[in-house]
């Protein structure tokens, strides 16, 4: 069995897994010979593709964490905000994830726009629940995290769709509408007394950021629970890994790489090196191109995440990524099944942020300031393609620059200087230019002082060097004013 985009589908390709309609019945049946009509309704619908069985990839095993069967009962019990029957299915799921303590799950995106929401709080108390087994946490724990993650949107049915479907960037009101969904979902579960306390403020927590800058109350790590943190984690994977009217989808990779660079920032670090042994970096079934240029299916995943088995589209050969001395130095470059240019619909986790990615000038301008010549550079090769990079090794150089050619569009700036270190040297662009653009501090430090002194300077955000490509990327377009909330 292999995934194929839906761009990619032909008449004549055998359905290897069920697609389900809106109303969770099958809308094209597993074996079924594709159609022009029937690929034309999957586009019509938004669906990002398809299993398929063919004679290369008929051995290749794609397996579901829970039954297709049960899966759909927690769907219908979440648009029906069945509170009794979801409790029943958090214990059924908890149980099948406990019973097969080995799966990897590969939860591939088959899903319409119409559905999303009612899938997602599925996934996501799927993905908790795999997390906190990881985690080594116990049975009631886990039928408790479940339940959470099942849970944790069913406010959103008081959030009006065009809002929560809007393909365009919310306006500030939209999202401080979108925002109000977990108190929402908190008040839904509140009176219910079978439900456990820990699940109630895990739902209501479950925006809120390591470093104090997510919602409602914008706690700090040691004041968030651990099962919210667990969501928060479980919520935004999924999110990134879905397609949306607004957004393309992130590769399972890209979006691990996503979760690991905002570790200890958005994320809890335990949360998400969790997360990292429960799910595959690279999912059975999916298409990748390797870094010699050749192009493979994956066949399964090996003990390293990021070497799994795969078989070559050209010879049919089955190559491990981890064990064959003649690929040791081959990397997979791409999941190109889902590939996306780093979306730009990314969960607004900063506060007070500005900025706009139109600039006057055409691309946006940014200013990096890093008295090391690796930090520049990382900064170049993250971010070149995105926008005009201004490179200075020091805060004076950065404010002759300011004075000679104005304002940029972002500031990316290096705390840790010698003679006028970041701080210093935001405080007198303030001073002298009257600064209005976003800044981002670069820091080797992390922890809740850190956090503090950045927000007190009025930063859009931080990021911890060394620096992830992809997360710096979507923190930097977050900077610059797209503040859609992924999670909506």
């Amino acid at each position: 069995m292999r995934f194929v985009p839906v761009e990619k589908l032909k008449p004549g390709m055998i359905l290897g897994r069920n697609i389900k309609n809106a109303l969770d019945s099958t809308l094209i049946r597993n074996g079924v010979e594709l159609t022009d009509s029937f690929i034309e309704r999957l586009k019509d619908r938004g669906y990002a593709g398809a299993y398929v069985v063919d004679d290369f990839s008929r051995d290749i095993n794609v397996p579901e964490a829970i039954p297709e069967a049960l899966f759909d009962e927690g769907v219908e019990a979440v648009k029906e905000s069945d509170i009794e029957s979801l409790i029943e299915i958090a214990k059924q799921i908890a149980a099948e994830i406990i019973a097969n303590k080995n799966i990897m799950p590969e939860m591939k995106d088959l899903r319409s726009y119409d559905d999303y929401t009612y899938h997602h709080s599925v996934n996501v108390g799927v993905y908790a629940t795999l997390i906190a087994r990881k985690m080594r946490m116990g049975a009631r724990d886990l039928e408790n995290i479940c339940l959470a993650g099942i849970c944790h949107d069913l406010g959103k049915t008081k959030i009006p769709q065009a809002i929560i479907n809007k393909p365009t960037k919310l306006t500030p009101e939209e999202y401080d509408t979108v925002k109000k969904h977990a108190g929402f979902s908190y008040e839904i579960l509140s009176d219910n007394y079978a439900i456990s306390a820990r699940v109630k403020q895990a739902v209501l927590y479950h925006h809120e950021n390591e470093n104090g800058t997510g919602y409602p109350e914008g706690r700090m790590a040691e004041d968030i629970p651990l099962y919210s943190k667990i969501l928060h984690v479980a919520d935004v994977y999924d999110a990134l890994t879905s397609r949306r009217p607004y957004k393309n989808a992130y590769t399972t990779a890209d979006a691990l790489e996503y979760m690991m660079g905002g570790g200890g920032i958005l994320f809890s670090k335990d949360v998400v090196a969790a997360l990292l042994e429960a799910v595959p970096a690279y999912q059975a079934g999916n298409e990748v191109e390797l870094s010699n240029g050749k192009r493979a299916l994956v066949v399964r995943n090996s003990k390293l995440s990021l070497r799994p088995v795969i078989r070559l589209l050209d010879t049919g050969e089955d190559i491990d990524l981890s064990t064959d001395p003649s690929y040791l130095e081959v990397t997979i470059e791409s999941g190109v099944t889902l590939k996306d240019d780093f979306v730009r619909e990314v969960e607004r986790l900063s506060e007070g942020v500005g900025g706009t990615l139109d600039s006057p000038r055409g691309e946006p301008v940014i200013l990096v300031v890093d008295d090391m010549i690796t930090g520049l550079m990382s900064m170049k090769n993250a971010l070149s393609s995105e926008a005009k990079i201004i490179m200075v090794k020091s805060g004076h150089q950065a404010l002759n620059y300011i004075d000679k050619e104005g304002e940029p569009d972002l500031i990316m700036l290096d705390i840790d200087m010698p003679v006028m270190d970041g701080f210093d040297t935001l405080a007198e662009m303030k001073s002298r230019f009257n600064l209005k653009c976003p800044v981002i501090f670069l820091t080797a430090m992390t922890g809740s002082n850190m956090a503090v002194r950045c927000r007190e300077m009025g930063a859009a955000d931080y990021i911890v060097k060394p620096v992830n490509p992809v997360y710096v990327r979507e923190r930097v377009k977050l900077a610059l004013g797209d503040e859609d909330d992924i999670c909506r």
